[in-house]
């Protein structure tokens, strides 16, 4: 078997061929063509006034509280959060954005001639509009530090394993089998700080299985406790990787 060539390139930024900006990207941005100046004013001040934390969910029924309208909502949260996901903090301003849209609309080429996705004069009128929902909001500025927070805690896991198998015990002239062992292997990845995956692999006895879900439990119980504590004491917990349950990373 040929030796198989590796290339590792470390960077904190994915990739990407052509244009920054998705044509997905730029229909979510166009919501913004469909409100009033009043709206776009309500919008910049509830942003600016809001004293918690944002993530993609919230921002969501944030804004369909404001404007009264889901699929603008929609439409806009996703536009914020992908920018904020995929861009370095000096891009996530409007100037920045804009400057990606115009780059779209420069190489699309057919593809927005065909379609009419974006004019320039729908472009020139989203430069005016982007500030209202890409400005660097306090309630943008504590969701991603603590996004930030969420991911240097440690390794982020990646997956785990526990599978059940049999070894079997063969006699002496390895032709019949006498017993069998039951065993429990944990197989455990995690993402390590280069995004390279860091796997371990241990095998676990019946009392240690057992002993793994008591350790579950109590882990589970504990952070029940910790939730009662800080609803006592009035402090939000944002939500992130690190603290989202099933129900709040749930996104259409």
């Amino acid at each position: 078997m040929a030796n198989e060539a590796v290339m590792y390139m470390r960077g904190p930024f994915p990739f990407y061929d052509g244009p920054r900006v998705s044509t997905e990207m730029v229909r979510d941005a166009k919501h913004l063509l469909t409100l009033n100046q009043d709206q776009l004013i309500a919008i910049r001040q509830g942003l600016g006034q809001h004293l918690g934390f944002l993530d993609r969910s919230k921002l969501e029924a944030f804004l369909a509280t404001l404007t009264g309208d889901k699929s603008f909502a929609l439409g806009i949260s996703k536009l914020v959060t992908a920018f904020r996901e995929r861009s370095a903090l000096n891009e996530r301003t409007a100037e920045s954005v804009a400057e990606q849209l115009e780059e779209w609309l420069t190489v699309s080429g057919e593809e927005n001639e065909r379609d009419q996705v974006l004019s320039r004069d729908e472009l020139t009128e989203l430069k005016d509009r982007l500030p209202f929902v890409l400005a660097p909001y306090p309630c943008f500025e504590r969701q991603s530090k603590a996004e930030r927070l969420s991911s240097i805690t440690g390794q982020e896991l990646e997956r785990i394993d526990l599978i059940c198998d049999l070894r079997p015990v063969f006699d002496k002239e390895h032709q019949n089998i006498e017993g069998m062992i039951p065993y429990t292997l944990l197989k455990v990845v995690c993402t390590g700080a280069d995004g390279i995956p860091i796997a371990f692999e241990a095998m676990l006895s019946e009392k240690a299985v057992d002993r793994l879900v008591d350790e579950a439990k109590k882990a589970k119980a504990k952070l029940g406790k910790l939730r009662e504590y800080l609803g006592r004491q009035q402090t939000a917990i944002p939500v992130t990787d690190l603290t989202a349950q099933e129900t709040e990373n749930a996104h259409p």
